[in-house]
């Protein structure tokens, strides 16, 4: 094994050298991005505490499959980095065989065990930087999967947030019919007592009466959306639609009256900051690299590359061989597949680059729809205060005139109605607020716990 051990001190020494002239930034690329990100984990839902909204997008992060689908592409395409970068380390195989032979002559059988076993190395020296495009692509595409990771993340964040608050709609809706219905008992109670002494009509008990009626229905009809609303919000955090969820108070902060930024400005940050973008003009720059896999794919390569082997047969004879050298690789002709290798992937990089540019038309439209919808949802809740302020004292003022007998039941029960009303649009546009914020920070790209209304 002396002639052996020799080769393949002498082959180490060569690789050491061309490693050490090829460690540049060019040649040598720096190791592979890691996919880091700690996502909160609370896996389990604590029934003894509320649920505000900051918790519950915490579960989903945690327990909805999207995110963790995201993330092992990610890891997935983070390894691929990997093996793309191991064409600049060399490829060593070792290979051995054993096995005994019986020769029969003449009657007299003659046995021998033959041995073989030998190593070989290779080093890619020169490709005309297809490996270089190879590990460019497993890099673009990492990017691509990391910034799909940052939209899965902001979209469950979204679906949680939109859910969580129509929730807390049905909640408080759900309270405003039960006023609604408390306030037309009352309305029965004194259409009794007037109609009793004699003041009342027996039309105003019947129309205080039906009244009543419908708002038990509305009351009802309110319960079953509210339990609806709730197997959602289950729903988006991963949790049986069946969940026992309590949610805890509305304590959010509400500033309506602060002004948005410039629409333009929001759709240039969407531009540079949402997620999918990143993704589609990752994949356009790994598209184009694979332009220039294709054109390397028919060009020569030189590798540098050393064998030894050892054999001994019926342990009489042994015999040592070893190589030492430079390979040179010309492909010459393949059938035009080359050609069309090269055709497809320019052809999937303009289809790469009108994806991108579609994707930020569709950006574009999605920031100035949620723009649109926030300035409105800032003016209604404005608007919706004033309206349920002057209901409400509205109904006051015909329920007295009703019980002084200068004012008519449908006259009170019209003014409980318009109130009750009101107060539904007045929650209806609190929550609106709050989800329409949700809705333009996703569609800028910048969803965070700051957007969440608490």
């Amino acid at each position: 094994m002396r002639n052996l051990t020799l080769i393949f001190l002498a082959w180490s020494l060569a690789a050491a050298t061309v490693v050490s002239s090829l460690a540049t930034a060019a040649s040598l690329p720096a190791s592979a991005p890691t996919v880091q990100g700690v996502l909160p984990c609370q896996t389990s839902l604590d029934q003894k505490k509320p649920l505000a909204v900051a918790d519950a997008v915490d579960l989903a992060l945690c327990r909805n499959p999207q995110t963790r689908e995201a993330w092992a592409f990610a890891r997935a395409s983070a390894a691929d980095v990997g093996i793309a970068e191991a064409a600049w380390w060399p490829v060593v195989n070792a290979n051995g065989i054993f096995g005994r032979n019986h020769t029969n002559a003449d009657g007299y059988t003659s046995p021998s065990t033959n041995r073989t076993l030998g190593l070989s190395a290779s080093l890619l020296l020169f490709d005309f930087g297809g490996r270089t495009a190879t590990l460019e692509t497993a890099r673009q595409l990492l990017a691509a999967d990391q910034a799909i990771v940052s939209s899965t993340v902001q979209s469950v964040i979204q679906s949680s947030v939109k859910a969580y608050y129509e929730a807390q709609s049905f909640i408080a809706a759900l309270e405003a019919a039960r006023m609604r219905e408390q306030a037309n008992i009352e309305s029965v109670k004194v259409a009794q007592a007037r109609y009793q002494a004699g003041a009342g009509t027996p039309a105003d008990l019947l129309q205080a009466r039906t009244a009543l009626s419908q708002a038990m229905l509305a009351r009802q009809t309110t319960e079953g959306t509210q339990r609806t609303a709730m197997g959602n919000l289950a729903f988006a955090l991963g949790l049986p639609a069946n969940s026992a969820l309590a949610l805890a108070g509305d304590s959010s902060a509400l500033a309506p009256e602060a002004e948005l930024a410039a629409v333009d400005g929001l759709i240039e940050e969407a531009l540079r900051l949402r997620p999918d973008l990143v993704a589609a003009e990752a994949r356009l720059a790994a598209t184009r690299s694979d332009v220039a896999i294709a054109r390397s794919s028919g060009m020569p390569t030189l590798s540098f590359g050393a064998a030894a082997a050892q054999s001994t047969a019926g342990g009489r004879s042994q015999l040592e061989t070893g190589s030492i050298g430079l390979v040179l690789n010309i492909p010459l002709f393949e059938g035009f597949a080359r050609r069309e290798r090269i055709r497809g992937a320019e052809a999937r990089a303009d289809a790469a680059e009108a994806r991108r540019d579609i994707s930020a038309l569709q950006v574009a439209l999605e920031v100035w729809s949620a723009y649109q919808e926030a300035q409105t949802a800032a003016q209604t809740i404005l608007t919706s205060r004033d309206l349920e302020a002057s209901a409400e004292q509205s109904a006051r003022v015909a329920g007295g005139r009703y019980q002084a007998g200068v004012g008519t039941m449908l006259e009170w029960l019209t003014a409980q109605s318009i109130a009750a009303e009101a107060r539904r649009q007045r929650i209806a546009a609190r929550y609106f607020w709050f989800t329409s914020r949700a809705n333009l920070a996703q569609a800028v790209g910048r969803l965070s716990q700051e957007h969440l209304g608490q």
